[in-house]
């Protein structure tokens, strides 16, 4: 019998044993049963699909693996996605990197395969629906796009601190965060630390610019302006958006919750592009410089978008001249003082549209185009007897906006000259300042002149201007206000097309000229065997012949400064461009030095008359065998490093099959011409051609076209012989070209008189 309960208990056991196992598997079987109740709940609607497609809500991006994290009916999942996934976003094909944590999404998920093949985002428009609150006036589509592009730029940029993880760097940051914190709880103190963020410099833009009374009759701008109202004097009550002279206050402009949104979805997916360059820190710093870039050009469109709704330059007022009513000189007076104030306008607009175009070219030259055009303002007015000095007319508020414009220009120029040189020099702080500086300058600009806008429209009714419509006023640009005349020196050899400059040349090779914009300073290139030097002469006046030369350096091809203050050649054994400078033309040139940022090998053909472009001949191994030689090295300032070199675009006819651009100079007389070698070839076949030609530059002297080719005829004996042309420096004030070409005796310089193309 206890055996048999013995056997009996054994048995229980046994069976219990397998009861607890069996309950064990039915739990992880249950498990398993809902994990995939729960997937075909999300992703098969029937049974027999082998794909389904439902809608969920993406809330991160897996910007290393190909996953997305998504949720459906209040659950999350990662999901993987197929190598040849389809993604569509607002009906344009994408990549799943471009989706954005918080889209609504329709997803199809291959059941065989467990991944999904296709994602298709329809996002919302631009700017949803929003009633405006009472004064605010609109604030347009465009702004809005700037806005969320610069947002989106700065979410970039903060990743990429947190990435470039140093300790002083680190702490440096952290630094720049607790100034801007307390900076926002100041109202946005304009006296501290670096640029406003995004959402301040919406806020500041809203004040300014659109939420203040909208007649177009009022004087908001010019109080503002004259009386300096500073943010001490802003209405801060509910701690929003300050606004000057007593108005409400608001917690938020229109729109602001649209963009911060938008912000958000795009920090997600900045912190893994910046992950994925940890450790990289050269392309970390390069990225965040063109970041940088890219958020400096947003604050200028997005100053001067907060001002271009009004169509300004659409009005009668800037686009015609004044008709003279009545003839005598009072009348007469004060409708040329219209049409002064109205040209200066003119200027005010067109650097906004030259600044969009190019910044840098703009920037630097912006503070002496206002001084002069300001200068001319005012001596017309005094040549017109008209008081200015009474701050309460008028025409004197128009006076002292002009001189406070005056004022803003030149800090555009220097805050930009210096935060650059701030970023060569690796000065984080001094960049950070000075790039504030610009931030705000650039709101002040776009306020002054809605302002003289308001001033200038009243004299047009104070001084009864009406516009004769067939006389359209002339835009003055920057280009010419820069134009200074200029006139030619000396005589011309008379009877003489062209010489070789026989007094100069040296045995061997003479190559590569170079000359100072007077034309009256020559630096050449002389070889022989292995062997080039680096000669340097003078000439008294254009109808007088060159000195003897002076050797100055063992190099190639030598190039001068426009005022000869400065030499630069290329060193082949140092491998570098090298630096002459002196202080005085009657000095002696130095010792050479390694320019700055320039050891590379590029051989110097030109310099700018500003002395801030280099033109270079790129060569392997920094360029591709068959890449276009010609390229322009910038610098922000003449005491600042040169940066990298950019190449010099060409729009090439379609039926060229190669092309090289060689030997490129700017021409003396204009500002948007160059002179230079063309090397083409017609087909893969045929020889290479070799052609001197004049390029006319674009709007923003970053693309040149190919106007014409220069022709060289010597005519001093009885026949006329056609001259090839090679490395040609024009210069159109004096009506030279010098150039090299080969005679009988081998290669030399030549110089053409009363050149004509």
């Amino acid at each position: 019998m206890s055996l048999l309960l013995g056997n009996r208990s054994y048995i229980g056991t046994i069976r219990a044993f397998k009861a607890l196992f069996y309950n064990k598997l039915a739990i992880v079987t249950y498990r398993r049963i809902c994990c995939a109740v729960f997937l075909l709940q999300l992703l098969t609607p029937t049974l027999y699909a082998q794909s389904s497609t439902v809608t969920v809500s993406v809330t991160a991006v897996d910007a290393k693996n190909p996953t997305i994290t998504v949720t459906y009916d209040g659950k999350s999942r990662s999901l993987e996605l197929a190598k040849d996934i389809v993604v569509e976003i607002d009906g344009k094909k994408s990549e799943y990197r471009s989706l954005i944590p918080g889209d609504d999404a329709e997803v199809t998920y291959d059941k065989a395969k467990a991944v999904l093949t296709k994602i298709v985002v329809q996002r919302e428009p631009l700017i949803p629906a929003e009633n405006l609150p009472e004064g605010w006036d609109e604030i347009d589509q465009r702004l809005v796009f700037l806005m969320v592009r610069l947002a989106n730029v700065e979410a970039s940029l903060d990743a990429i601190e947190d990435v470039i993880g140093a300790k002083d760097r680190l702490a440096n940051s952290k630094l720049r965060d607790s100034k801007r914190a307390d900076r926002a709880n100041e109202d946005m103190d304009r006296n501290a630390g670096g640029p406003l963020k995004w959402s301040q410099f919406y806020g500041t833009t809203a004040e300014k610019f659109f939420y203040h009374p909208i007649d177009r009759n009022s004087s908001y701008h010019t109080v503002t302006v004259l009386n300096q109202q500073g943010y001490q004097a802003d209405n801060k009550v509910g701690g929003g958006v300050p606004s000057s002279q007593g108005l409400p206050v608001h917690q938020r402009p229109p729109q602001f919750d649209y963009i911060y949104r938008s912000n958000e979805r795009a920090k997600t997916r900045a912190v893994a592009e910046a992950a994925e360059l940890r450790g990289k820190l050269e392309q970390l710093a390069a990225r965040r410089q063109r970041l940088e870039a890219e958020q400096a050009g947003l604050w200028v469109e997005i100053a001067f978008r907060a001002i271009a709704h009004y169509d300004l330059d659409k009005k009668p007022l800037y686009r015609f001249e004044p008709l003279l009513l009545a003839s005598d000189t009072d009348s007469r007076n004060r409708i040329q003082a219209v049409g002064n104030a109205s040209a200066f306008m003119c200027l005010a607009l067109s650097i906004m549209s030259d600044a969009e175009r190019n910044q840098a070219s703009t920037f630097v030259r912006i503070k002496p185009s206002i001084a002069q055009a300001r200068k001319l303002l005012f001596d017309s007015f005094l040549n017109l007897a008209l008081d200015i000095t009474d701050k309460e007319s008028t025409l004197g508020k128009f006076a002292a906006l002009a001189k406070r414009l005056d004022d803003v220009a030149a800090n555009l120029s220097d805050s930009y000259l210096v935060a650059m040189e701030g970023d060569a020099a690796k000065d984080d702080q001094r960049k950070e300042l000075f790039r504030m500086q610009l931030q705000q300058s650039l709101l002040s600009y776009a306020q002054i002149v809605l302002a003289m806008d308001e001033m200038a429209s009243s004299l047009q009714f104070e001084y009864a201007y009406k516009p004769d419509t067939t006389k359209p006023i002339q835009l003055v640009g920057l280009r010419k206000t820069m134009e200074m005349p200029s006139k030619s020196t000396g005589s011309y050899h008379s009877g003489v097309m062209s010489g070789s400059l026989s007094e100069i040349n040296q045995k061997g090779a003479n190559v590569n000229p170079s000359l100072t914009s007077d034309f009256l300073q020559l630096v050449w290139q002389v070889s022989q065997s292995n062997d080039s030097q680096i000669f340097y002469s003078t000439r008294s006046s254009t109808d007088q012949q060159f000195q003897v030369p002076k050797q100055i350096a063992r190099g190639l091809n030598g190039v001068i400064s426009s005022d000869g203050s400065e030499l630069y050649f290329f060193d082949p054994r140092a491998n570098c461009i090298m630096k002459i400078t002196r202080r005085e033309n009657a000095e002696e040139f130095g010792t050479p030095i390694p320019a700055d940022g320039l050891c590379l090998r590029a051989y110097p053909t030109a310099m700018s008359k500003d002395g801030l472009s280099m033109y270079v001949d790129l060569h392997p191994p920094e360029i591709a065998p068959n890449e276009s030689h010609a390229h322009v090295i910038r610098r922000f300032s003449l005491n600042s490093p040169w940066m990298k070199p950019q190449p010099i675009r060409l729009l090439s006819s379609a039926d060229v099959y190669s092309w090289r651009l060689i030997g490129v100079s700017p021409i003396v007389g204009s500002e948007s011409e160059l002179s230079g070698m063309l090397v083409l070839k017609k087909s893969n076949k045929s020889e290479e051609e070799t052609i001197p030609v004049i390029l006319s530059g674009s709007n923003d002297n970053d693309v040149f076209s190919i106007w014409k080719k220069i022709a060289v005829t010597d005519e001093s004996g009885n026949k006329s012989t056609a001259i090839r042309v090679f490395n040609p420096r024009i210069n159109r004030n004096s009506k030279e070209l010098v150039f090299q070409s080969r005679n009988e005796t081998g290669v030399q310089l030549w110089i053409n008189r009363n050149f004509e193309d």
